[in-house]
């Protein structure tokens, strides 16, 4: 295996950990569980949280205390960490590729410099108690880190799994109005959930059936904003197929689509059924699984992989002597 392949692996590694990720700070924000610790970058002063709240310093609320919640939020807290390092690992395995394939490492550096910044970020989170607007920041970071890592990877892959990539400005157009109106439809959505956060907040005991009543502006909204994500959807899959697109590309064109239109149907069940946690999950998972494979797809039809620099081998010919 040659550097390129391992700074390969290293990268997709550490993208699939950054999907799970977020699909862990999905469950943190549906269970509640974002104060479990209240503190950063310990938790209720320790490094291992405790498991009741005898075993709390006297400084904080035994009342704010929930051992669930405190432990959901301590292991995203972990698996946080986990990420940050697969993804240092990557930027390090940059270096030996950066004369051979410079835009790939640039790639993976700046995913370092977003998980530094979301780590700075999150410690903010929690010292200002959600802020909303923090929330909204830190998600739309989370998107950015993928990005990144998919640049990275994109741009290391080996040509047989891309067959057909190149500059397809009908694809890559269609692509990139569908990609802004998703990242725009994903910021909406956290905003849906910050407003239900700040309602529950002030009445704790309002019935779980209730809370979309009191965003209804706001989710009007998202719920209606749907409709264009659905439909630039329905274009780009009809495009993708009518293509002679092949490979990972067409995979994305055409998977994507109807991935977005699973999540149009868990929107819905989402408002029918009063927000149930595992659908809650799932539908901040499919949008940030969706989002990276739009990237990729614009990135396949819009930016033509850079050819390498060739690696320099020694001959193992020995050169003739020069004869006086």
């Amino acid at each position: 295996m040659n550097e390129l392949e391992r700074f390969r692996r290293a990268v997709l590694v550490a993208l699939i950990a950054t999907l799970i990720l977020v699909a862990v700070g999905g469950i943190v924000r549906a269970t509640g569980a974002g104060l479990g610790c209240p503190d950063w970058p310990r938790c209720f002063g320790s490094w291992v949280p405790p498991t009741s709240a005898d075993q709390l310093p006297p400084e904080f609320d035994k009342s704010r205390f929930n051992v669930v919640q405190t432990w959901t939020e301590y292991i995203n807290r972990l698996i946080g960490v986990t990420v940050g390092f697969l993804i240092l690992y990557a930027a390090f395995r940059a270096f030996r590729v950066v004369r051979r394939n410079r835009q790939a490492a640039v790639g993976a550096w700046i995913a370092l410099v977003l998980v530094a910044f979301q780590g700075w970020l999150g410690g903010v989170v929690v010292q200002s108690e959600l802020q909303p607007w923090l929330i909204t920041a830190h998600m739309l970071t989370a998107i950015a880190i993928l990005m990144a890592l998919t640049y990275a990877w994109y741009v290391a892959a080996p040509e047989r799994l891309l067959s057909g990539a190149g500059r397809r400005p009908l694809l890559f157009n269609v692509g990139s109005a569908l990609f802004v109106v998703l990242v725009s439809q994903i910021a909406i959505g956290t905003q849906v959930r910050e407003h239900i956060d700040e309602i529950t907040n002030r009445t704790p005991d309002l019935p779980r059936s209730e809370w979309l009543a009191g965003v209804n502006p706001v989710f009007v909204f998202h719920a209606a904003f749907a409709w264009a994500v659905l439909l630039l959807a329905f274009v780009l899959f009809e495009v993708v197929r009518r293509s002679d697109l092949r490979g990972v590309g067409r995979v994305c064109g055409l998977g994507c689509p109807l991935a977005l239109a699973g999540q149009m149907l868990i929107g819905g069940a989402l408002s029918s059924f009063a927000l149930p946690p595992v659908l809650q999950v799932l539908h901040l998972s499919i949008a940030s699984t969706v989002a990276t494979g739009l990237f990729l797809f614009l990135l396949i039809t819009g930016v033509p992989q850079p050819q390498p620099a060739p690696v320099a081998v020694e001959s193992e010919t020995p050169s003739e002597e020069v004869r006086p």
